[in-house]
């Protein structure tokens, strides 16, 4: 809970938007281990002395978020941590990113209308989505996950009351291959984080690129391909004409959604990406929520 010097903000959101579709997702993310998300309420860490508390407030018309932020010490939190705590919980649920209209698609339109207000649940910290990427390629998502939670846990730090912080370039390019390969990481992937920790992207840079030039960025780096960079640049960035159509779920999604009987390819869900401008991201999170509360089997 806040400690009692905390301060609490409100911050408005455009319409339509509603905080318990992203709290859904979060609650059932596997990677989603330095976020604690309950029914009403998203927590985390944002350093070792500061941590904040999101819950929804306004109205329909006009929704906004509630942010209470504390330190773990009886000091008040200072207007910088503030506003670091509005900015990260802003961008976590995509506050600054209006909802677009859905393209003239009848599947998209019937999810849009399905989940009035859902935005993509993000990554604050593009680091964090970086190596989740990379953690993730050619594993199942619940082996992913128990290595994703062994970096936490070995190489992490704690905030306020506990809350797991993800650990940084600094504390991974310290990190030993060997206790890593003890931990069942491959030597690819141990060789993929260490670089990346090594030589972390200007992330700041790349947010600002057209979405080619953010792609090509990121794929410069080892072990980076076309998938994971699509995955950090919608993820945690917010680019809206990026879609990792190579990812297995989402073929599977469309492949169920448009009645094909299979998966679809890759260049599959490219082509149909091709027709939403603006709304690619959009729609590839849709998918995502979908599969996860069971719409496609």
């Amino acid at each position: 809970m806040p400690a009692p010097a905390a301060v609490t903000v409100e911050s408005p959101v455009a319409p339509p938007f509603h905080l318990s579709y992203a709290l859904a997702y979060f609650r059932r993310f596997p990677a989603a281990f330095v976020e604690q998300a309950d029914e009403c309420s998203y927590t985390r860490a944002l350093d070792a002395a500061t941590a904040m508390r999101v819950e929804a407030a306004g109205t329909e018309d006009a929704p906004a978020l509630r942010i209470h932020v504390w330190r773990g010490d009886s000091l008040a939190p200072a207007p910088g941590d503030v506003a670091a705590a509005v900015d990260m919980a802003r961008r976590a649920f995509a506050a600054d990113d209006p909802l677009p209209p859905p393209p003239r698609d009848p599947v998209l339109a019937e999810l849009a209308a399905r989940w009035p207000g859902l935005r993509p649940a993000r990554f604050p910290d593009p680091f964090e989505c970086l190596c989740w990427a990379i953690l993730g390629q050619q594993i199942t998502v619940a082996f992913a996950a128990r290595l994703k939670r062994t970096l936490l846990q070995r190489y992490g730090h704690r905030g306020p009351g506990g809350l797991p912080l993800f650990p940084g370039p600094a504390d991974l390019v310290a990190a030993d291959p060997s206790e890593l390969a003890a931990a069942q990481f491959s030597r690819q992937k141990i060789r993929y984080l260490l670089a990346v920790a090594a030589q972390p992207p200007d992330w700041a840079a790349i947010a600002h690129l057209p979405t080619e030039e953010a792609v090509a960025a990121l794929t410069a780096l080892p072990g980076v391909g076309r998938w994971t960079a699509e995955y950090v640049l919608m993820r945690s960035l917010g680019f809206r004409d990026v879609i990792p159509a190579a990812d297995a779920g989402l073929k599977r999604a469309v492949g169920t959604a448009y009645g094909l009987g299979r998966r679809a390819s890759e260049a599959e869900v490219r082509e149909r990406a091709a027709a939403w401008p603006g709304f690619a991201a959009y729609a590839a999170f849709h998918w995502w929520y979908a599969l996860q509360q069971g719409l496609y089997r």
